[in-house]
């Protein structure tokens, strides 16, 4: 396995600051067990968030086991709701269960989010550790 290093030297042994293409493409380094342990975070604040509104994590599962299909409105393109269908739900009597279910679900869009940046970052930096060593073996030769 090639490692990526900052020094701009391509070396098959791996310090703090390499990256490395694991098997899928992905690039990865030391760095990333902190993104695993933020991410874990992440998942974590977002569970404790639903047990906060719901009381229980089971409240919350039964809650989402009957309101699922509200779960891409206003989140995804692939929602069949429009704009006007969404102001007439908010607009109806629902159950204040019905409301906190789409305010979870927006946390869970925004977490998700911060996730995909987070990884969105280190494949850049990767990518950039992997052609910053392209370059430095170009001008040595």
């Amino acid at each position: 396995m090639l490692y990526f290093n900052l020094n701009g030297v391509i070396g098959e042994k791996t310090n703090d600051q390499s990256f490395y293409k694991n098997v899928i493409g992905e690039y990865c380094s030391p760095l990333t067990d902190y993104t695993y342990q933020f991410e874990r975070s992440l998942i974590n604040l977002e569970h404790l968030i639903q047990k906060n509104v719901y009381g229980t994590m089971e409240a919350y599962w039964d809650v989402s086991r009957v309101l699922y299909p509200l779960q891409e409105i206003g989140l995804s393109s692939e929602s069949k709701f429009s704009v006007n269908d969404f102001e007439s739900l908010v607009n109806a009597k629902l159950p204040e269960s019905t409301f906190k279910y789409l305010y979870l679900n927006e946390i869970g869009y925004l977490i998700s989010n911060v996730q995909s940046v987070v990884n969105s970052i280190l494949q850049v930096l990767g990518s950039f550790f992997e052609e910053f060593n392209d370059q430095y073996l170009q001008y040595c030769q």
